[in-house]
């Protein structure tokens, strides 16, 4: 009877060892598992930066036509890099980065002649999320500098007026004026084309005082009776042309401070 009792704690004993020997192998593999799967912890990734000083040339180019008949005062709109800005070589900001400008100024032509006028004032690029370059520089300017002839004309018939009156006072070249006076006679012809192609064929200019009043002092008051009777009445004909910027045209602004920028290449 002792002996199969023996036996039998024998038999329970060598399980039992053989359970803590398959623990114990089953630890160590999971063990070995578990380091396996380890990773060192990520170092913090070194970004190179570079710095665009303040006075760098910044060249910015219209990607679209931009006009007094659509934009106005206050607006936000975008021209783009012309070429990639660079530091010591390497490409910062590459080309056709927007760059953000605000309309200062956006009048559109009146009847009275006046033509329109834009005024466009660089801003700022966005070279990141968090970060901008300011930019600087003188406003991008248009005006419709092919405004009215005829309203033009009247403008130059005004200053040659005043050259007249001098002259009958000794106080001007006469060649000179003479000049001047050609140069009413054939812009007072293009008027006269221009009005008659309106319309408006009951007004005569094509006989221009100015070129009268050169020949002789007797003239005089024929000039005050152009331009103060006729004149007025072409300045009403016309309405002025709106100002344009063209598609590709180029405005040169500057880094208007020191910025860190991160580099590109």
């Amino acid at each position: 009877m002792k002996t199969v009792i023996s036996f039998a704690c024998a038999v329970c004993f060598v399980a039992l060892a053989s359970s803590l020997a398959k623990a114990q192998l089953s630890a160590e593999i999971n063990s070995v598992n578990s380091w396996s799967d380890y990773k060192e912890p990520l170092e913090p990734r070194t970004i190179p930066m570079a710095l665009v000083e303040a006075g760098t040339p910044i060249y910015l180019v219209t990607h679209n036509e931009f006009s007094t008949k659509y934009i106005k005062t206050g607006m936000t709109i975008c021209l783009y890099l012309k070429f990639p800005v660079k530091v010591e070589g390497y490409k910062v900001i590459p080309s056709g980065t927007p760059a953000y400008c605000k309309v200062t100024q956006a009048d559109k032509p009146h009847g009275n002649g006046r033509a329109g006028y834009i005024e466009i004032e660089p801003l700022y690029i966005k070279v990141s999320p968090d970060e901008v370059l300011p930019l600087t520089g003188n406003p991008l300017v248009s005006m419709g500098r092919d405004r009215e002839a005829l309203g033009m004309i009247v403008a130059q018939g005004g200053m040659a007026a005043a050259g007249l009156m001098n002259q009958a006072q000794g106080m001007i070249d006469t060649k000179k004026e003479k000049r001047r006076a050609m140069q009413q006679q054939q812009g007072y012809q293009e008027a006269q084309q221009q009005a008659m192609a309106m319309g408006f064929s009951n007004i005569k200019l094509a006989q221009p005082a100015a070129s009268q009043a050169v020949q002789g002092p007797g003239g005089l008051s024929q000039v005050a009776q152009t331009l103060n009777i006729v004149a007025p009445l072409v300045g009403l004909l016309i309405r002025g042309k709106h100002a344009v910027i063209p598609q590709g045209y180029i405005l040169n602004a500057y880094a208007g401070a020191d910025t860190w920028v991160e580099m590109k290449d």
